[in-house]
């Protein structure tokens, strides 16, 4: 793919565009005042788990994103998280990486990831980047020229095409994880994304290499999985022991499951 270098300078943030990757939102110092902070939603504030980044592809065409690594700086940074193998980006659409944390609920249509060790980003004095597999910088978003603690995170506004300003600017929430400011999915045609869990599904061990199991009191009447880019590779029915994920390229999966009138479903990674 051929890379194209946008640089702009926008409320005093200087940012990277790399050709269809655009970072959209990020929060890098959630409020520390009782859950306002707790943007993951898994009912506990920590300032490294409940940091993100929001990455947006305008494209009419799926991003592999595979392989990119997020970095906590650009001059004396440390890799945060790598992209797993054959994770791809939906076509407008992003791609949300929690610092850790259990993320709980719906973030819109978006693909969310968990880099699961926490976001070590300081509130002054770096600049978070995202590296292609080459290890050249396809993403800059320069937090140091925005470093007032805003405790909340700073978003495009308008989405994608506006400058960075502070969330509460244009709402009355902190943030808007995975979605538009105003809440709404990026791409509502996008169908795979976790959602529910009314079934209390439970994967292990997720990573998953070999044998994927499906814990439930509920009883399972079929289940489908699905690659990243939403082609189906796989129904099931009558479940009785672990299903056999050996053969599936590394990646991200989601796992669709059916019982009666309520589907849940819930992602999974093969490595």
């Amino acid at each position: 793919m051929k890379k194209i270098y946008i640089l702009t300078s926008l409320l005093f943030c200087t940012s990277i565009m790399y050709g269809q990757l655009i970072i959209n939102e990020v929060l890098y110092d959630p409020s520390n005042t009782a859950l306002e902070g707790d943007a993951n939603r898994d009912s506990i504030y920590s300032q490294d788990d409940d940091s993100f980044i929001e990455i947006y592809n305008s494209s009419s065409s799926p991003f592999d994103i595979s392989g990119y690594e997020i970095w906590d700086d650009t001059t004396a940074g440390t890799v945060q998280y790598t992209f797993p193998a054959n994770t791809s980006i939906p076509a407008q659409e992003v791609v949300l990486v929690f610092g850790g944390g259990t993320p709980t609920g719906t973030f819109g249509s978006a693909l969310v990831l968990n880099a699961l060790n926490g976001f070590n980003f300081n509130n002054s004095g770096e600049v978070i980047g995202v590296k292609d597999t080459s290890g050249a910088w396809a993403l800059i978003f320069d937090s140091d020229a925005l470093s007032n603690n805003p405790n909340e995170s700073y978003t495009r506004a308008p989405d994608v095409t506006g400058g960075f300003v502070q969330h509460g600017d244009t709402t009355a929430v902190l943030f808007s994880p995975g979605t538009r400011t105003d809440g709404t999915a990026f791409n509502n045609s996008t169908s795979l994304t976790e959602y529910d869990n009314s079934l209390g599904i439970n994967l292990f061990p997720n990573p998953v290499k070999n044998q994927l199991t499906i814990q439930t009191t509920a009883k399972i009447d079929f289940v489908e999985i699905f690659n990243i880019n939403g082609a189906k590779i796989m129904e099931l029915r009558n479940i009785k022991e672990a299903i056999d994920v050996s053969n599936f390229a590394d990646g991200v999966y989601f796992l669709r499951v059916r019982s009666n009138e309520t589907i849940n479903t819930i992602r999974f990674i093969k490595e």
